[in-house]
């Protein structure tokens, strides 16, 4: 994995993590509790 990938993969995390945020503050639900399914379920 070169280092492109790796920040392409950092900067998609950062993206996903702000968008559950949003979400987050929309709903009850805790951004990291969704943080957690998301990886739950990504695997």
């Amino acid at each position: 994995m070169g280092p492109y990938s790796i920040l392409i993969l950092l900067s998609i995390a950062v993206i996903v993590s702000y968008l559950l945020d949003v979400i987050a503050r929309a709903t009850t639900i805790s951004s990291v509790l969704m943080l957690l399914a998301s990886s739950i379920n990504a695997d």
